[in-house]
Order: C-alpha cells, then sequence, then structure tokens
C-alpha cells in the first residue's frame, strides 16, 4: 500500500508539530508523500488559522523542507480553505475545500467544536429544528466550488462529528438526506475526490470515517473519486488507521493544480512589467507572473522588455545607460490605464510574488 497523507495540519495552525518533526514522522513511517495543509486565514474566527504573516512564513518552511528532504520524500504544500475565507489561495499544490461554519446573520457558528454549540444554535437561530442547522450546512457545502474550485472536498459530513449514534438528529430523515443528496449532487459534477478522513476517529470522536456509509456508497455508487486522508493533528496520527480502511479508497493522489502565469503581468489590461500589473495578476487569479529583467548603469535590476524605457512625456532612456533614480524619476507611458505608474525593481516584483504566495518566471535580458 502506498502511504499518502495530504491532510495534515501543524504548529502553524492548530497542530502539535512543526512541519519538520511531521516530515521525519512520515519518514519513518515510510510514507512516499506528505502534504501539508494548513488552515488558510479566515477573518471570522482567527482561533484555529494561520494569520496573513504566518502564511507566508508556513510558505517558506515548506518551501524549504521541500529542498531538504528531497530524495527522501514527496512534500506537498497545500492549504485548507474554509467556505468562509475572503483570502486568495495562489501558489500552492493543491488546496483542500472544506465548511466550518453555520452562519445565522452576524454569528458564525463552528458546527465541529461541540454538540451543545450546535443544540444551542439550533434552539437560539432555529426554532429547536436542528435539521435547519444541517440543511445549511450542506448548502454551504455545496457551495464549495462557487469561488475557488480545490483539489478534494474535505470532511463532507462534518456535522456528523458528534451524531455518529444519533445523539443529535435522525440521519435517516428525508431532509437530512435531500440536504446532503443535493450537496453531493451538485461537487459531483467536478470530478473532485472527496476525503475518506480519519481524523475524528484518531481523536476519539467516531469510530468510522467521514463520510457516513450512506453518503460513501452514494458517492462511491456514482463514480466518485475517493481518497484516504488522516486530517492530522500531530505526528503519530500521521495515516492513521489507513490500512484499516484503504479498500475505501479509489485514488491515491491528487492532479497537480494548472497554474495561470500572467505574462510580465496583467499586461493586456495594465501597462506590462509594472508593480500595478503583477498586483492586478494576482488579484485575478493569476499562480504566477512572467518578467523580464535588466540592469542598470549603477547595478540595480528592473523589470523592464525592451533596451529602453519610454516616458509619459515622450522621451526615453536606455536602461544599461542610466541610473535607477534617473528611470523612476518620471512615470512611464501608460495608454492602457493612465495611472501614474514606474519603472519597477526586480525588488519589489519579488516582494509582491512573496505577499502573493505567487510562481515567479524571470528571463534575463
Amino acid at each position: 500500500m502506498i502511504l499518502r497523507d495530504y491532510h495534515t495540519h501543524t504548529n502553524f495552525c492548530d497542530g502539535k508539530n512543526t512541519p519538520e518533526e511531521m516530515v521525519e514522522a512520515a519518514v519513518e513511517k515510510g510514507l512516499d508523500t506528505i502534504g501539508f495543509s494548513g488552515h488558510g486565514y479566515t477573518r471570522i474566527d482567527g482561533s484555529y488559522c494561520m494569520s496573513e504573516e504566518e502564511t507566508r512564513e508556513y510558505i517558506k518552511e515548506i518551501n524549504r523542507l521541500k529542498e531538504k528532504y528531497r530524495g527522501k520524500i514527496n512534500i506537498r504544500l497545500g492549504i485548507e480553505r474554509d467556505y468562509f475565507s475572503e483570502e486568495p489561495a495562489r501558489g500552492y499544490d493543491y488546496i483542500i475545500g472544506s465548511v466550518h461554519y453555520v452562519r445565522f446573520g452576524d454569528e458564525y457558528v463552528p458546527v465541529d467544536s461541540s454538540a451543545d454549540i450546535i443544540r444551542c444554535a439550533a434552539d437560539r437561530y432555529c426554532g429547536g429544528d436542528i435539521m435547519v442547522f444541517c440543511e445549511k450546512y450542506y448548502e454551504n457545502v455545496s457551495h464549495l466550488c462557487d469561488d475557488v474550485v480545490p483539489d478534494i472536498i474535505g470532511h463532507f459530513d462534518l456535522v456528523m462529528k458528534f451524531n455518529e449514534k444519533g445523539e443529535l438528529f435522525d440521519k435517516n430523515d428525508p431532509r437530512y438526506v435531500a440536504a446532503w443528496k443535493k450537496a453531493a449532487d451538485v461537487l459531483l459534477k467536478y470530478d473532485i475526490p472527496f476525503e475518506i478522513n480519519t481524523g475524528a476517529i484518531s481523536r476519539g470522536y467516531r469510530t468510522e470515517p467521514y463520510p457516513d456509509k450512506d453518503i460513501y456508497e452514494y458517492l462511491k455508487d456514482r463514480g466518485a473519486k475517493l481518497i484516504l486522508t488522516g486530517d492530522t493533528h500531530k505526528k503519530e496520527n500521521l495515516c492513521f488507521e489507513f490500512e484499516k480502511f484503504a479498500h475505501l479508497a479509489n485514488t491515491f493522489d491528487i492532479k497537480r493544480r494548472i497554474c495561470m502565469i500572467g505574462h510580465r503581468g496583467y499586461s493586456s489590461a495594465y501597462p506590462e512589467n509594472t508593480a500595478l500589473a503583477f498586483v492586478k495578476a494576482a488579484e485575478n487569479g493569476s499562480g504566477g507572473c512572467e518578467t523580464d529583467v535588466r540592469i542598470t548603469s549603477d547595478g540595480e535590476y528592473v523589470c523592464c522588455h525592451n533596451e529602453d524605457a519610454v516616458f509619459c512625456d515622450g522621451t526615453s532612456l536606455v536602461i544599461s545607460e542610466s541610473t535607477y533614480e534617473q528611470l523612476t524619476a518620471k512615470p512611464l507611458k501608460n495608454s492602457k490605464t493612465g495611472d501614474d505608474v514606474r519603472l519597477c525593481s526586480f525588488r519589489e516584483y519579488l516582494e509582491i510574488m512573496k505577499k502573493y504566495g505567487m510562481v515567479c518566471f524571470v528571463e534575463l535580458k
């Protein structure tokens, strides 16, 4: 059996171990691949997820480990993106899409904190009808692919975490069945793997993985891809009980994401090779930006395709014969937006790529 775990959490979010401790444990256990899927920043609740700064450090650390352990184990950089996250998820090898909350007005009720929280929310917002809570949860699940299409559907029926023995509701209630079937039918169209998630077993909440047996059979009968994940929060639980549940899975890998690259930034709508073009490429879904780099007479690296920079007043300067100060003293010619844009330094380009988690493509002139 090939051992791969794509759903893991570290001390960058709500896990217990450092990424390197997780990698060392994965090597010792004989994993072929470990994928890191830290909880992406969610504005509504920062208690469990990475902050924006922690996310940048997380990306940096996982990329460092990729190089350090090259040849020993495959390491994939992923993110678990909640339905309510407003942050971009670019520059990752894969994305797990999941729902952790049900919204009622300005309050976001966590689905996986406790049974009492769900009961209280049902009493307070649903007139005591817990099926309303479940229907709202699956409504959110059905929209997981509206904004960012993930590579894995995370714990599809998380609302069952505290309900394996019917403690909260009857899973055979026609309303409950209709709700999850509706969400499943929507997501099945995307041909994305659903998790066989053993995380709640390792933490003592369940004896069977997500999704519940009836949902699993429904997905399987309709040709869904099903992948084992551990939803691991400490190194000891990597690939938890995978041997026991391996027969439920029909795939052990995920497709690598296709990365859209902005040619000289978003150059069709904004002045090419400028900070504005790079930022707009990021904001419009590019996973990276290509740029051209030249060196000024005083040794500064700048982004420009042509040998000379043309300014808004019609004048121009040869980059290799001009200083950085001379080249950035005036706005560049900009017939696309009319914005005041200056020559972009290579340093600024790198800072933008880092900020947005984008891939760099550099052509040296």
